[in-house]
This record gives C-alpha cells, sequence and structure tokens, in this order.
C-alpha cells in the first residue's frame, strides 16, 4: 500500500487477507480493484460490500444474544442478513469462523494464531472470556453439525435458523443439567 500510494483501513486489509485465505495475487487483485479510485482510500466498509461479507459485530451480536437465550433477537439478525442477500450457507460459515476465533481466544496459547485486526481481538477477547469455553465449544459443535448437514438439508434456511434456536437454548440447557433435575 505504501508503495503504490494507497491509504488502507487496516480492518479492511484483514478482511482481504480472509477472504482470499492467504492467496497473494487474489489479496492483490482485491486490492486493486477497491484502491481503483481517484482518492486511493480502501475503506473498511467498501471493502464489506465488494466481498459480500458480514461484519464481525454481526457476528458478535448474534453471539450475545444466543448466549443469553434471546432466540428472538439471533433469529431477527439471521433474518436481516438474509434479508439483505447473505445466503445461509454463507452465515453459517462466518459463524463457524466467528466461534473458532472465541475458542482460540479463550487459551493464550492459540491466540496468536488468529489473523484477524487487534482491535477485534481486545473485543472479541472480552466476549470469549464471558462465554466461556464450555460454551464456545458446544457452539461450535452445533454449528459444525450443522454444516456438515447442510448441503443434505432440503429447506436450508430452516436448517440454519434450527441450529441457531439450539445456540440459544444450549445456556439454558447446560444450567438444567446442572441442577441435576434433567431425567
Amino acid at each position: 500500500c505504501q508503495k503504490e500510494n494507497i491509504h488502507a483501513e487496516e480492518p479492511a486489509l484483514f478482511a482481504i487477507a480472509q477472504k482470499t485465505d492467504g492467496a497473494m495475487r487474489d489479496a492483490l487483485s482485491l486490492l486493486d480493484r477497491l484502491a481503483a479510485n481517484p482518492s486511493r482510500i480502501v475503506t473498511y466498509d467498501e471493502t464489506k460490500s465488494l466481498l459480500g461479507i458480514l461484519d464481525e459485530s454481526y457476528y458478535q451480536r448474534i453471539a450475545e444474544a444466543a448466549y443469553l437465550g434471546d432466540s428472538t433477537t439471533v433469529l431477527q439478525s439471521f433474518n436481516e442478513a438474509y434479508n439483505d442477500g447473505f445466503e445461509p450457507d454463507v452465515i453459517l460459515e462466518g459463524l463457524q469462523q466467528y466461534f473458532r476465533h472465541l475458542y482460540f481466544l479463550t487459551n493464550p496459547g492459540t491466540s496468536g494464531l488468529l489473523e484477524i485486526s487487534p482491535d477485534l481481538i481486545d473485543d472479541m477477547g472480552l466476549q470469549a472470556k464471558r462465554l466461556g469455553r464450555s460454551y464456545i465449544t458446544s457452539a461450535l459443535d452445533i454449528l459444525n453439525t450443522a454444516d456438515i448437514n447442510y448441503k443434505t438439508a432440503k429447506h436450508k434456511r430452516l436448517h440454519l435458523e434450527v441450529a441457531l434456536i439450539k445456540l440459544a437454548h444450549l445456556r439454558q440447557a447446560y444450567l438444567l443439567s446442572m441442577d441435576g433435575n434433567v431425567g
């Protein structure tokens, strides 16, 4: 960016790197497309729009609402993204990635493996601590199972909605099992 006199916001660069999965040629091509404006400024908002990605705040909102057992907010958030043109598999993949990041942040030994913006690491680290490793692990299991079965699901939207409902009831189910009242 310095060599080409491109001014890029750091979150935009992280988004490009993540979307291209480390493929340098693809990343440079995307950067060129984004910088093809007179100001040579690459913003995070423009990057999100071009790449068709939901940002971390979307997934953070779903994770928080699910942890609190607020299935209404979880389903409304999903519906909002779906109505904005995001397919269920894209949302599912993003949620898996987000919860993966949360899990890595619960362990100092793995947090350094993340390739996300330092600003996000701070915010997500606080959420990871609040949600806890057990909840995050169980959420990852639900999302992974949903992903494995997604291709064979006849109603893709409903398939993801059921997984989201499970996320929203996960903590309550755990607390009930700890009470010993589950029979």
